[in-house]
């Protein structure tokens, strides 16, 4: 369970017990159906199946919200990054709670704008920056992965240099216990 908190930590979330005890309520009440409560029997099962219990909160939540494109939102000057329809999508309960930073839920909104002005309705701008969100995450991990993976290289050649020079990272160490002028 600590591993999964820590997940969820670091996928956004500032409250990271709040989101696994809701995601369980969900799962035990009738909107997660039977299948739920038959797999979350331990907290082993729980972090096992939290990507696809995640994935079915979310797909329940948008077949009971989705609307067709022909609802689009309208603005009158049309689109633009700052414009209510917009802000609003990153502003939904969701996308705050999952990502507490302004600047990371409103990254995307030009990108939005421009949807909207295509005619995408909200539920389908949440979908898209749900995506997009995902994957700045996944961007973000693996920037942390290699980063920690330089790390552990320049450890590995320093402690290497230090086997050869006696110990010690410097030449003049090794040449001083031979007599050598320090």
């Amino acid at each position: 369970m600590a591993r999964l908190l820590e997940r969820v930590r670091a996928g956004g979330s500032a409250d990271p017990v709040a989101r696994v005890c809701s995601a369980v309520d969900w799962a035990m009440g009738a909107a997660g159906g039977g299948y739920w409560r038959r797999r979350l029997r331990s907290g082993r099962r729980l972090a096992d199946g939290w990507d696809e219990l995640v994935d079915d909160m979310t797909l329940t939540q948008d077949r009971t919200t989705t609307q067709p494109s022909s609802d689009a939102v309208s603005c009158a000057a049309g689109h633009r990054a700052d414009c209510g329809h917009v802000r609003g999508v990153g502003e939904a309960a969701e996308f705050r709670e999952q990502y507490p930073v302004f600047s990371a839920r409103h990254a995307h909104d030009a990108h939005l704008a421009e949807l909207a002005g295509r005619g995408l309705s909200q539920a389908e701008l949440r979908m898209v920056l749900r995506g997009l969100l995902r994957e700045d995450a996944q961007a973000q991990r693996v920037r942390a992965e290699q980063a920690a993976r330089d790390k552990a290289r320049v450890q590995r050649e320093l402690a290497e240099a230090r086997a050869r020079n006696g110990g010690s990272m410097f030449t003049a160490a090794r040449t001083a216990g031979r007599g050598g002028a320090a």
